[in-house]
């Protein structure tokens, strides 16, 4: 629907101005399409997807997302009329559903939540090993620990032991 997603297409503007983020959007009105684009590799970092009544658009939208691309770092959030509890929409791991006609706050409620978890994940745990220095993304720690003056921190790759305390 060309009118709601001009008012998205603001509420997320008005944000991204009162939070000083630099937001590009674009408008697709074809969840297919924009399937393909995934499919060719372009990435979001945030996915509104309007569940029309027939919803295997935005369901092959998400399964695409999850299961094709694995890709579990773009937010997804569903755009509903009515509340729905599909099974097969919550399989793709929305972030959140919104339902149309929402108030800008509520858009903006979502959006903090959203950049929160993005910026989380971005975060790196950086400690000295030997000579070296490392900087690990956080989602890359399967555990931390500390036992005395001994830390440990295991990766999915590798694991490092060293001297030190956490703070």
């Amino acid at each position: 629907n060309m009118e709601e997603a001009k008012k998205l297409e603001e509420a997320c503007k008005q944000y991204g101005e009162r939070q000083n983020l630099a937001l590009d959007s674009e408008t697709w009105f074809s969840a297919d399409a924009l399937t393909e684009e995934i499919r060719r590799g372009r990435e979001f970092e945030v996915l509104f997807v309007e569940i029309t009544d027939t919803e295997d658009s935005a369901i092959g939208l998400g399964k695409c997302l999850r299961e094709e691309q694995r890709n579990f770092k773009t937010q997804l959030i569903y755009l509903a009329k009515r509340e729905c509890y599909s099974r097969a929409l919550i399989q793709t791991m929305p972030f959140d559903f919104l339902l149309t006609g929402n108030s800008m706050e509520a858009v903006e409620d979502i959006l903090d939540r959203v950049f929160l978890t993005l910026r989380r994940a971005a975060e790196k745990f950086e400690f000295k090993f030997g000579k070296n220095y490392f900087s690990i993304p956080t989602e890359d720690i399967v555990y931390v620990c500390s036992d005395l003056r001994r830390v440990r921190v295991k990766t999915k790759e590798e694991e490092f032991e060293f001297n030190g305390l956490l703070r």
